[in-house]
């Protein structure tokens, strides 16, 4: 892993795992579907977007782990 990512990796860490980060994450994850599906009947437009915004969720959530 290269400098940036270190760097990008560890402002994740330090964004995320603060009290106040904590609290924003957890809205995010509730915003962005973490606990539910994406798929919604009859409009697929309307899926994809959720969709779209699982996967900041998620990729918010691999770098926590360190796996961008």
């Amino acid at each position: 892993m290269n400098p940036e990512e270190q760097k990008l990796l560890a402002a994740y860490h330090d964004l995320f795992e603060s009290p106040l980060g904590k609290i924003v994450l957890d809205d995010i994850g509730k915003a962005c579907f973490r606990d539910e599906t994406t798929f919604f009947p009859g409009d697929p437009y309307v899926s994809a977007a959720q969709e779209g915004r699982r996967s900041v969720y998620l990729r918010i959530q691999r770098m926590m782990k360190g796996t961008s």
